[in-house]
C-alpha cells in the first residue's frame, strides 16, 4: 500500500465532524421529549391548582349558605354558580346537570368542559363532597399517542360543630324608651327595634347550630340585677342596720332597717377587672333601699339569664325587657364576661356553666347601647347619669381588652349613638365587630350580621378532606 493511501486513511479514522451532528440529532429526541413532558405536567399542575381552589370554595359557600339558610337545594345551587363562574375565568365551563337517574355526561373531546359529580348538598349530613373532572391537551406527549391529562380534584366540606357560648349586653335606659314617655315602658320605637334585632340574632344561631349553642342575656341601665344570684355575688345579708343622724337638732343618732336589691354596682378590691369568682375581697357592691320591697332599676324582670340552651326562655326574656334608668355600660359589660367565664362555673350551677377556653368552643358577647356611658358608683367618680362619665367607659374598655386577650369576640352595637360615644365602642371591639345603625332596619341588619359571623364561626364551613 503506498504511503498516500495509508494517510489517507487515518486520515478518514480521525474525522469526527459528522458525528457531532449526528448525536446531536439522535440526543434531541429524548431531551426535546423531556422538556415537552415536563411542560406538559406543569400545565396539568397548574390545572389541578385551579381546580382544587375551585372545589373547596365551592364547598365552603355551599356549606356556609346552608349554615345560614338550612336550605339544601340553595346551597347545591350555590356550590354549581361558584364552580360556574370560577371555570368561565378559565374559558372552560360545566357539563350540563344530569337528568334525573343517569350518570353525569362525560367530557368527551370537549377539553374545555369540565365535570362535576357528587355536586349536591346532604342535608342530613350537613355536608358536600365535590369532585371536579377535567383534561388538559399535551403537546410532546400527543406525539406519543397521549393526547390530555385527566385531572380530578376533590374535597368535602360540613358544619365545625364547634359549642357556642355568647353573651348579649341589652341596654335598657330610659333613653330607649320614646321621649316623654313614661318609665318604665315596655315599647317605643328604639326599644322596640332592639328587641326585635335582638331575636334576629337568637333565631340565627339557634337554626345554625342549635344543639351547640348556649345564649346568656345581661340587660343592663343604673345598675345590674343578678336575681337569686345577688347574696353570693355580694356577700351581704337580705337586711342590715344603718344609722342616720335623728332627734332635736339632729343630736341623736336612729338606727333603721335597709334592705338589700338585687342590683348590684361595681366590683372592690384587685378584682375589679378581672373575671374572678366572687370572693371575699372581690365582691360586687350591694345597692340597697330602705323599702322591704327592695325593688331596684333595672326591675326583676330585666335581671341576668345566664347561659342556657333553653330558646324559649332566651325570647320570653328579651321581650320581657322595658326601659328605665341611666347607662352604667362599664357593669353590663363586666356581666357580659362573667356569664361566658369559665372561672364562675361552679357560680352559674351545671347547665349555666361556661366551660373553659379552647378550640372546639367559640365565646363571643355583644355590647349593645344607644348612648355614652354616664353612671358610675365608685368613690370621686361624680357620674350621676346625666352626662357622660369617662370613668364608666374607661373601665368598660379595660374590660373589652381582658375579654379579648381571652380570645373571646367582643362585637359593639351602637344604636344611634353620638360621636362622641363611638371611638370607644370601636376600640372596645374586636377588629372591625362594631356596628352603627341609625334606624330600626340598620340595627336587625346589624345583629343579622353578627348572627351570620357567629354561625360561620361556631358552625361555619371546614375543609375535612
Amino acid at each position: 500500500m503506498s504511503a498516500s493511501r495509508v494517510i489517507m486513511t487515518k486520515t478518514f479514522a480521525r474525522d469526527n465532524k459528522g458525528n457531532v451532528a449526528m448525536i446531536f440529532g439522535l440526543m434531541a429526541i429524548p431531551v426535546l421529549g423531556i422538556v415537552g413532558t415536563a411542560i406538559d405536567f406543569g400545565r396539568a399542575s397548574s390545572l389541578r391548582q385551579e381546580l382544587q381552589s375551585i372545589t373547596d370554595g365551592a364547598a365552603l359557600a355551599a356549606t356556609n349558605e346552608f349554615a345560614k339558610s338550612g336550605d339544601a337545594d340553595a346551597a347545591t345551587e350555590r356550590l354549581r354558580n361558584f364552580v360556574s363562574e370560577g371555570l368561565s375565568k378559565q374559558g372552560r365551563s360545566l357539563l350540563p346537570e344530569p337528568l334525573p337517574g343517569q350518570p353525569a355526561p362525560s367530557i368527551g373531546s370537549d377539553l374545555n368542559k369540565v365535570q362535576l359529580e357528587n355536586g349536591t348538598f346532604n342535608e342530613a349530613t350537613a355536608s358536600v363532597n365535590p369532585k371536579l373532572t377535567a383534561r388538559v391537551e399535551t403537546t410532546i406527549l400527543a406525539l406519543l399517542d397521549q393526547p390530555y391529562f385527566e385531572i380530578q380534584t376533590q374535597t368535602k366540606a360540613g358544619l365545625a360543630g364547634k359549642k357556642l357560648e355568647l353573651s348579649m349586653m341589652l341596654d335598657i335606659t330610659g333613653s330607649m324608651c320614646d321621649p316623654g314617655a313614661a318609665q318604665p315602658c315596655s315599647s317605643g320605637a328604639k326599644l322596640s327595634a332592639m328587641k326585635t334585632a335582638a331575636l334576629d340574632l337568637v333565631d340565627i344561631v339557634f337554626g345554625g347550630n342549635a344543639s351547640n349553642t348556649r345564649v346568656a342575656v345581661v340587660p343592663f341601665s343604673s345598675a345590674v340585677n343578678v336575681g337569686s344570684f345577688a347574696a353570693a355575688v355580694t356577700g351581704q345579708p337580705a337586711t342590715s342596720q344603718y344609722s342616720y343622724a335623728c332627734g332635736n337638732r339632729n343630736r341623736s343618732t336612729c338606727f333603721a332597717t335597709q334592705y338589700r336589691t338585687n342590683c348590684v354596682a361595681e366590683r372592690t378590691g384587685s378584682h375589679v377587672y378581672t373575671d374572678d369568682a366572687p370572693q371575699s375581697g372581690g365582691y360586687s357592691l350591694a345597692l340597697w333601699s330602705t323599702s322591704s320591697s327592695a325593688s331596684c332599676t333595672p326591675a326583676s324582670a330585666a335581671s341576668i339569664l345566664p347561659l342556657t340552651n333553653t330558646r324559649s326562655a332566651i325570647e320570653a326574656k328579651i321581650n320581657g325587657l322595658r326601659g328605665q334608668g341611666g347607662t352604667a355600660g362599664h357593669l353590663g359589660t363586666g356581666w357580659a364576661w362573667y356569664t361566658i367565664s369559665s372561672k364562675w362555673a361552679s357560680f352559674w350551677g351545671p347547665a349555666s356553666a361556661p366551660e373553659p377556653v379552647a378550640p372546639t368552643i367559640l365565646k363571643a358577647a355583644v355590647l349593645m347601647t344607644d348612648g355614652e356611658y354616664t353612671m358610675h358608683y365608685g368613690s370621686g367618680a361624680n357620674c350621676n347619669g346625666s352626662t357622660a362619665c369617662s370613668r364608666s367607659t374607661s373601665d368598660a374598655l379595660t374590660l373589652c381588652a381582658n375579654m379579648k386577650a381571652q380570645g373571646i369576640r367582643v362585637f359593639t352595637v351602637g344604636f344611634q349613638v353620638p360621636d362622641a360615644a363611638k371611638p370607644a365602642l370601636e376600640t372596645c371591639a374586636s377588629p372591625g365587630d362594631f356596628h352603627f345603625p341609625y334606624d330600626p332596619a340598620a340595627i336587625r341588619e346589624a345583629f343579622q350580621a353578627i348572627g351570620n359571623a357567629l354561625i360561620a364561626g361556631s358552625a361555619g364551613p371546614v375543609i375535612a378532606n
